[in-house]
C-alpha cells in the first residue's frame, strides 16, 4: 500500500488537526521518504519560528490608536 502525504496534511500533522489513524500514517509516510521528511522539517522550522514571533502590537501603536479614537468619536444622535 503507498502512502501519501501532502504539505496540508503535513501542516495538519504539525498542529495536531489529523485524527490519529491519518496522523499515523503521515508519520509513517514522512519516516519512509526522505523528501517528505525533509519538507515537514521546513514546514516545523517555519512553525516553530512562527510560534516565536511577538504578535502583541506595540506601546506606541496603541497609543496612537485611541488618540485617533479620541478626536474621532461618533456623533450621537
Amino acid at each position: 500500500m503507498t502512502i501519501t502525504s501532502t504539505p496540508n496534511e503535513i501542516l495538519r500533522l504539525l498542529y495536531d488537526d489529523l485524527p490519529a489513524s491519518e496522523a499515523a500514517a503521515c508519520e509513517e509516510a514522512i519516516a519512509a521518504d526522505p523528501m517528505l521528511k525533509e519538507e515537514y522539517s521546513a514546514l516545523k522550522s517555519a512553525k516553530d519560528a512562527l510560534d516565536q514571533l511577538n504578535l502583541e502590537p506595540s506601546a506606541a501603536s496603541i497609543a496612537k490608536i485611541l488618540a485617533f479614537a479620541s478626536k474621532n468619536k461618533p456623533e450621537k444622535v
